[in-house]
């Protein structure tokens, strides 16, 4: 029996932590004019909590992409999503708005025993390029283990 290792596919943050970083600068000089009696400096508090969200949403445990034999595990915010290859008809690149993102829809038969979230049936990742791809990479490596043929480059 041979084992097939996973592939992970992390996104990155570049400008989210630049932004986290400059609203925690920004939070903690705001807070240091509290004991001053600045009334500005009761406006750090919300700003700071802003930088801790968005330094928890950059975590490298946050956001991934683990592409696994039997299916796709989607995770956002530290909530997972497992969808089984058999269960998915196609990727394909797709936009919503100005992002571009890899859409995929659910078999016939998936849809009778699971009631889709959207209702037009499609399901998207979003963002795909966070993970260091274009839309049709990203859909072109999921569609690649889709059909077992299984690229470990991400």
């Amino acid at each position: 029996m041979e084992l097939t290792p996973n592939l992970t596919i992390r996104p990155t943050y570049r400008k989210e932590l630049a932004f986290a970083g400059a609203l925690a600068v920004l939070g903690v000089v705001s807070i240091a004019l509290i004991p001053v009696g600045h009334i500005l400096g009761w406006l750090g508090l919300p700003i700071f909590a802003l930088a801790i969200f968005l330094f928890a949403y950059a975590l490298p445990s946050s956001s991934c992409l683990t592409l696994t034999p039997e299916g796709l595990v989607a995770r956002q915010c530290f909530r997972s999503t497992f969808y089984k290859w058999s269960e998915v008809t196609e990727f394909a690149p797709g936009n919503i708005g100005d992002f571009d993102v890899v859409v995929f829809n659910f078999t016939e038969e998936h849809q009778l025993h699971r009631r889709s979230r959207r209702p037009s049936g499609t399901q998207y990742i979003v963002g795909a390029h966070r993970y260091g791809h274009s839309a049709e990479s990203l859909a072109e490596i999921l569609n690649s283990w889709r059909l077992g043929v299984h690229r470990l480059d991400p």
